[in-house]
């Protein structure tokens, strides 16, 4: 009986069936009320249900089997065929000589698995299935399938502890996930008939050693083999295939040879494929292949590769960890190479990049120490962070005109980087660390175009002797040229408004510098360690002078402080060894800590009059003075002159 909004509509038995066997919408299944106690005695009663999206009918799971008049009705046999019957159902059927002839197919339980049905042969007509997870419990070393096996389904043998298996060449299909977890098989037989290895097949049989794939395969799913870790061979050539799932193959670690046909169809390979395949040196891709997914060989054991002639990009992190790969030829239809595609390859030591190569993604190169070389294509146009960084073997390289910004970090740490040039004069903008470290560049010109340097563009240049200002540029960023320990001379555009911290921190060999008139504020750390500074004036334009700011400048000897100061930062003058004349301002109303620490050769000092306190450890260590100049009212304590052996007269 059917209720729908407006009226009721009785069924007939064959009706009913079809209701019960087909019924699938969901929103139907709420106007359906299926009246069983009328037909009671139609029905056979065994826990059978033929359609799995019939869920919401809980009920019904018990009176899926029909008497014989009914089913023998045109068109009704095809219900009981849908059914899952079991071999217990199936001897009951033909008891009762109740439709059991249109039975081909039949379940085989945990039960029947014990018995060990699967080794006897019936009538040539009865097929058997080892349903889900029956063969789970089994413990036996070997099995051998009798041929009367068509299909194994999903998670059969999931976490089963046999060590081989036989599967006959009857069996046309195997189930998702049918031999998960079984950690003890060594070995496996595939049917020759097999067309499909579903996902999740062998995941985590982590003692299969070989197999040998059937010629008829036509698609490997995803996580097919995940975790096979001893597995070593994949022999056959499966000229057939067309399909591969993400991780087929992940962390296959002893995994040495597979062959993928050259005459196969596949389309591509995907996601994490050959991920963690350490053991795997050599591959022929398919010639058919036109995409390769990101991460598909990473951390792979492959030495050298051809890459197909379709494929027209790289993915991210597809070759990344790739600790073994030294050589690999790209297709002319490459446009772009994904982030971090060759990510940590320590031993690639060449790259050929197609003219046809328009973006380089972050960290393309990213610690490629073993790369040489290379030469950028004029067609590229955009190259992103961190694309070289850590390549410390990369002698030169040429930037085309094509690119407009150098993003950060781009070759940080490429240590004998010895020339960059930059061809290209519409460059606006260089990225913070972007030569930072490249210990080996002796000069570098920037073009005229730029308008921004940011924070430790040229830091850890150590053989840097020459490098250009452009007027274009406004402020020179934290870190600029810290620790360029050659440095020796730089003109710097009168335009500069902001010298920013650790600016010029470590160039040892800096002699002169000229503070422009713009700048306001010497900050923190700017000259800290510059010990072959030997003058420098510092402009009445100058409000502050930060932190360590002159600190370590062991060759300074006199400084001049204008008025337009009224307060030294805490060690802004300290371990200026040579430094023999201070003129302090008179509007100096405050020192700060350990200003004058370590001054060993100044001999005499005049405090301002508006000082009203010296901190402690201004003075300390300065064993030279002799005397100091203390206006009336000025506290201190006796550690501010700690260490001053020869000082006379303090007021």
């Amino acid at each position: 009986m059917v209720m729908s909004r407006k009226n009721t509509v009785t069924l007939s038995i064959e009706e009913m069936i079809v209701v019960v066997s087909y019924f699938k919408n969901t929103y139907l299944s709420k106007q359906v009320i299926f009246i069983s106690r009328k037909y009671k005695h139609f029905f056979e009663y065994f826990k059978i249900n033929p359609n799995d999206n019939i869920l919401y009918f809980p009920r019904y799971t018990s009176q899926q089997l029909f008497s014989i008049n009914s089913l023998r009705k045109e068109g009704m046999v095809q219900c009981i065929q849908k059914c899952k019957v079991t071999l217990d159902q199936y001897f009951l059927l033909k008891k009762n000589n109740n439709c059991y002839d249109e039975i081909n197919t039949v379940y085989l339980t945990k039960t029947d698995m014990k018995n060990k049905i699967y080794l006897q042969q019936f009538q040539s007509s009865l097929h058997f299935v080892i349903d889900k997870n029956s063969g789970s419990e089994l413990s036996q070393k070997c099995i051998n399938l009798c041929n009367s096996i068509v299909g194994i389904d999903d998670y059969a043998f999931a976490s089963s502890q046999i060590n081989k298996i036989i599967i006959p060449n009857t069996t046309r299909f195997i189930g998702n996930a049918a031999f998960i977890d079984c950690t003890s098989l060594t070995s496996i037989h595939l049917s020759n008939t097999l067309k499909i290895i579903p996902d999740m097949c062998f995941y985590n049989c982590c003692s299969l050693k070989i197999i040998q794939l059937p010629l008829s395969l036509i698609a490997i799913g995803s996580n097919a083999f995940y975790n096979c870790i001893k597995l070593e061979n994949i022999l056959g050539e499966i000229p057939y295939l067309i399909e591969i799932g993400s991780n087929a193959f992940y962390n296959c670690r002893l995994l040495s040879y597979i062959s993928i046909s050259t005459s196969s169809s596949l389309k591509q390979l995907p996601q994490n494929l050959f991920t963690d395949c350490n053991s795997l040196s050599s591959l022929i891709i398919p010639n058919s292949v036109s995409f390769i997914s990101n991460n598909a060989f990473e951390s792979c054991g492959i030495i050298s590769l051809i890459l197909p002639s379709l494929l027209s990009s790289i993915q991210p992190y597809t070759f990344s960890n790739c600790s073994s790969l030294e050589k690999i030829v790209l297709p002319s239809l490459i446009t772009s190479i994904g982030d971090f595609a060759f990510n940590n390859c320590i031993k690639l030591n060449t790259i050929n990049l197609p003219s046809s190569i328009n973006t380089l993604g972050i960290g393309t190169f990213f610690h490629c120490i073993s790369l040489t070389s290379l030469q950028l294509p004029k067609t590229i146009t955009s190259i992103g962070k961190l694309c070289f960084c850590g390549c410390c073997l990369l002698t030169s390289i040429s930037i085309p005109s094509s690119i407009s910004k150098i993003k950060s970090s781009t070759f940080l740490n490429c240590e004998y980087i010895m020339q960059i040039n930059l061809s290209s004069f519409s460059i606006k903008k260089i990225g913070s660390h972007c030569f930072e470290n490249c210990s080996a560049l002796r000069s570098f010109f920037i073009p005229l175009t730029i308008i921004s340097l940011n924070n430790n563009v040229f830091s850890g240049c150590t053989s840097l002797t020459y490098v250009n200002i452009p007027s274009s540029v406004l402020s020179l960023p934290n870190h600029l040229f810290e620790n360029c320990y050659h440095l020796k001379k730089i003109e710097i555009p009168t335009g500069i408004t902001s010298i920013g911290t650790h600016c010029f921190f470590g160039c040892a060999h800096l002699i002169s510098f000229q503070i422009p008139l713009l700048v306001h504020q010497l900050t923190d750390y700017t000259f800290y360690g510059c010990s072959s500074l030997k003058s420098i004036i510092i402009p009445t334009s100058i409000t502050s002078i930060g932190m360590y700011c002159f600190s370590n400048c062991t060759s300074l000897s006199s400084i001049t402080i204008p008025s337009s100061i009224n307060k030294l930062s805490s060690n802004c003058f300290s371990n200026c060894s040579s430094l023999t004349s201070v003129s302090l301002a008179p509007t100096i109303t405050s020192f700060s800590i350990d200003c004058f620490k370590q001054c060993t050769n100044l001999k005499s000092i005049i405090l301002p009059s508006k000082l009203k306190e010296i901190p402690d450890g201004c003075f300390a260590g300065c064993s030279s003075l002799t005397t100091v100049k203390i206006p009336k009212g000025v506290s201190y304590h006796d550690n501010v002159f700690e260490g001053c052996l020869k000082m006379k007269k303090k007021r």
